[in-house]
């Protein structure tokens, strides 16, 4: 996967079902259980939260071919809550274009994930840390600023 070109767009809400099954597969702990590289079991995001992001905020999602291999989305007042790349897609630049693309001004992102803290991902991309104190239910957010426009990507996403 991730071998060709990849398309990046705005989803729909025809592309529903198939975001559906790449979080699923994805976050949701599918794909750890099938084996697959850098797979997590960190979070469900129930279809009627996807319509809630198609209805009400920005969702992008990166294609190769007709496969979901990427998707993002930035809720209201600009603040980025999900970003997720195929995990062996991962490091090839699908995360920079995606974050990219939504541009968001605050970043969400959850410190305790099962492939790891994404904090210095997004500090290469021009954000910092709002402060020391992480905020959420179980006060494993992180809230990120942009501070900058970034010199370069190191393709990390």
């Amino acid at each position: 996967m991730c071998d060709t070109t990849i398309q990046y767009r705005r989803a729909t809400f025809v592309d529903l079902p198939a975001i559906v099954q790449f979080v699923d597969l994805w976050l949701a702990g599918r794909a750890k259980k099938a084996g697959a590289v850098n797979a997590g079991d960190d979070y469900f995001v129930t279809p009627q939260q996807h319509k809630s992001y198609l209805r009400g905020g920005i969702v992008y999602i990166a294609l190769e071919g007709d496969k979901i291999v990427g998707w993002g989305v930035k809720g209201r007042n600009n603040v980025l809550i999900h970003l997720l790349v195929a995990g062996d897609c991962r490091g090839k630049g699908v995360g920079s274009e995606l974050l990219k693309r939504l541009n968001p001004d605050v970043i969400r992102s959850k410190s305790d994930q099962s492939t790891g803290d994404p904090a210095s991902f997004y500090e290469e991309h021009g954000y910092a840390k709002a402060g020391v104190r992480k905020v959420g239910k179980k006060h494993n957010i992180d809230l990120l600023m942009k501070t900058h426009r970034p010199q370069g990507g190191t393709g990390a996403g």
